[in-house]
């Protein structure tokens, strides 16, 4: 759509060369080279394009919203807000608080939320985990809705547009497959409200949604069924039986074998250092460096150093031997439970 503030020749003074088609030679454009009057064609082509294939029901609509915004008469607009609504989170209140706003004044709004029946959803869209009053109750009490509409349709049709007197629909402008049959347009089921110049866009809040929550849950589902484990709930209750325990089983144990790998390796780099310090406490170029010629001669010192450091440093390095060979020890016991093939096939034919 051409911007409307933008003159158009006709619009132009007549002294303005807009409104002279002929110029002096000073007022006349330079001659510019081919390729730049190419490109500059080039260029017109394109935007021509561009506007003939814009979608002309967004433009109606994006129109009629603009002159509500501008309208201060004092009219309240009823816009109709869609949707499932199940585990009702920030993005669906961020979408109605949109639709409350989008006029300018939230007071010159007042906004419907629809909330689609359980047998549409299961029907065409999947399984919810929230029930049909559960999630219109959800809604009822989020700040920006003002009414909520438990009757609300799959696809929108006048006669439901009639019946509650709505102004405008508020949804993202993204394709809404239909997979209903009722639209007469399968590949968006607000194209009916488009095509009558009453869609007002949100933006989505991206990376938040309902399918983002629940494949969270079930990518750490082990996690939240030890949770609730943890709280009272029974195997019953969470429909779980002995497979998930043996899998729960080896998920704990491969947990074990990489802690204990990295003890110990945390182990060896202690011993070996204990190591170091056992054998730079008796060796003469060491001493020199660090004490120059300051009595480091002859078997005396060497006796009284002996007497001095040995039992301390040795016995940091028998410490630090013991804790690393228990590691080794602990993280092959763990290594040994995890992959043993005789284990596994008796727990899978025990449970499977």
């Amino acid at each position: 759509m051409a911007d409307s503030s933008t003159p158009s020749p006709s619009d132009s003074p007549a002294g303005s060369p807009q409104g002279s088609p002929q110029g002096s030679p000073q007022e006349q454009a330079p001659h510019l080279p081919v390729t730049l009057q190419l490109n500059s064609i080039d260029k017109v082509v394109e935007a021509t394009a561009k506007s003939v294939t814009e979608d002309p029901s967004m433009r109606l609509s994006k129109e009629r919203v603009a002159a509500a915004r501008a309208d201060s008469s004092g009219r309240v607009y009823r816009v109709y807000c869609d949707g499932v609504f199940d585990l009702f989170h920030l993005g669906h209140a961020r979408m109605l608080e949109q639709a409350k706003k989008s006029l300018g004044d939230s007071a010159k709004v007042y906004l419907l939320a629809g909330v689609c029946s359980d047998e549409d959803v299961n029907r065409f869209k999947g399984k919810t985990v929230m029930d049909h009053k559960l999630r219109g109750d959800s809604v009822v009490h989020c700040k920006w809705v003002d009414e909520v509409l438990m009757d609300a349709p799959w696809v929108i049709q006048d006669d439901y547009l009639r019946k509650h007197n709505i102004d405008f629909v508020a949804h993202d402008a993204i394709p809404y497959q239909d997979n209903s049959g009722v639209a007469n347009d399968a590949s968006d089921v607000y194209r009916h409200v488009k095509n009558r110049g009453m869609f007002l866009e949100t933006q989505r809040t991206e990376g938040l949604s309902t399918s983002d929550l629940i494949v969270k849950i079930i990518r750490d589902y082990d996690e939240y069924v030890v949770r609730n484990l943890d709280r009272g709930y029974t195997k019953k209750d969470l429909n779980i039986g002995q497979s998930w325990e043996v899998r729960k089983s080896i998920h704990e144990k491969a947990k074990k074998v990489k802690e204990s790998t990295a003890r110990t390796r945390s182990n060896m780099g202690d011993t070996r250092d204990a190591a170091l310090n056992f054998i730079r406490e008796f060796n003469p170029k060491y001493l020199l460096r660090k004490h120059g010629d300051k009595g480091v001669s002859g078997p005396r010192f060497y006796v009284n150093r002996l007497k001095e450091k040995l039992p301390a440093r040795r016995n940091e390095l028998w410490h630090h031997s013991i804790g690393l060979a228990w590691a080794m020890l602990d993280t092959s016991r763990y290594v040994f439970s995890y992959v043993n093939p005789l284990s596994y096939c008796l727990r899978k034919n025990k449970y499977h």
